[in-house]
């Protein structure tokens, strides 16, 4: 692909101040040349009149937001799918009357909001999240590779489409947190422990995370990423997580720092002596098979208290459950915060960083447009 050619990375959470893969990976391609057109999910308008499309520029060269209006109400998708099927292609044709063909389509969008059928280009599915309804499965239809992060997910898209590339592949680092300065002075005093992400997430295992910052006054908890209802990549509005969060907060050994950037995130994580992932393994958006989190903590070197995660089993880079629970997770934390001071050795810490370099979102790209590039012929898809 030359510097020049178009990509067009569908995401189904919009752009804003929090950036999860979707958006990595659009700013990745941006830096290598191409030119990006990141389309957020549609906004419903009532039934009539032509669909609004218009594009931002973002700070990053070569890459630009698209927003677009539905024409059409999404009561169509749940109610009657086979003419929103016919609407939502129409839909993407206004699209692409803005932005030109493109040359390569890379679509998170479970939703079929913007398909992959009769695009003469390539297509790459990412699968990042796990299809709950099988109506999930033909958003990857015409794809010329399906890949994901998680070996469960592929598993559950290899029935409807077994003559398709499945391709494994972690998830990324972005390049703002190689470099850190390692004689930086240490900023917090005591036992520091870093959680990042969205806190107002389903996932969130909220008992055993207020029970084990409850059972552990003397360590302070750091909390860095969404603790809002406002947010570019969703929230968990409920009574229930709202209540829990706020129990969280009340307490005095917990500091929330909200969204950094990418830069200010690196520096502070490697202030940190641990970190500690608090995810319910059953509700997970993979089923508990891998975070993206875990690589970002690994580039510090430093020390992970975590849920089970089937993508790390049988490695020995952090602290993990060997069930799909968290049963074990307390006593885990409390073992590790007592031998903390055997828990960094150097010869670890270097693994923990060769590691999380391996898999930044640059050497990530280049793999998936190589494996793109040399994949076998496909054959019909089975749909359900």
């Amino acid at each position: 692909m030359g510097a020049s050619k178009v990509v067009i990375v569908v995401s189904p959470q919009a752009w804003g101040k929090m950036f999860i893969s979707k958006h990595h990976y659009a700013i990745e391609l941006a830096k290598l040349g191409y030119s990006v057109f990141f389309i957020n999910p549609p906004k419903e308008k009532k039934i009539g009149g032509l669909p609004k499309v218009r594009i931002h520029e973002t700070e990053y060269k070569n890459l630009k937001v698209v927003e677009h209006t539905l024409f059409f109400s999404s009561y169509f998708k749940f109610h009657l799918p086979f003419l929103h099927h016919l609407l939502i292609v129409i839909q993407r044709g206004f699209i692409l009357r803005k932005i030109g063909t493109p040359n390569l389509v890379m679509s998170f969008d479970l939703t079929n909001n913007f398909p992959l059928t009769s695009l003469n280009c390539k297509k790459i599915f990412f699968a990042a999240d796990e299809p709950r309804a099988e109506q999930n499965f033909i958003s990857a239809r015409n794809a010329d590779l399906i890949v994901s992060v998680s070996q469960h997910i592929l598993d559950l898209y290899k029935p409807y489409y077994p003559q398709t590339d499945l391709f494994l592949i972690n998830h990324g680092l972005s390049d703002e947190f190689l470099n850190i300065p390692t004689d930086s002075l240490k900023k917090y005093k005591g036992i520091n422990i870093g959680l990042s992400g969205n806190f107002l997430f389903n996932d969130i295992d909220y008992p055993i995370l207020l029970q084990i910052i409850e059972e552990n006054p003397l360590i302070k908890f750091h909390f860095f990423g969404n603790h809002s209802v406002e947010s570019n990549i969703g929230a968990d509005s409920s009574q229930r997580n709202i209540d829990y969060l706020t129990q969280i907060k009340s307490n005095p050994n917990c500091v929330f720092h909200g969204v950094l950037g990418k830069r200010e995130l690196a520096l502070e994580l490697n202030q940190m002596d641990g970190f500690l992932i608090c995810y319910d393994p059953q509700k997970g958006q993979s089923s508990g098979s891998n975070s993206h989190k875990i690589l970002e903590f690994l580039s510090t070197g430093k020390v992970i208290i975590s849920s089970n995660f089937s993508f790390y089993e049988g490695t020995t880079l952090f602290e993990m459950c060997t069930e799909k629970s968290n049963k074990q997770l307390k006593n885990l934390f409390h073992k590790t915060f007592h031998s903390f001071v055997y828990r960094n050795p150097e010869k670890i810490s270097i693994e923990r960083k060769y590691f999380a370099f391996k898999n930044t979102y640059a050497n990530n790209i280049q793999e998936l447009i190589s494996r793109l590039n040399c994949q076998r012929p496909k054959q019909r898809h089975q749909l359900p």
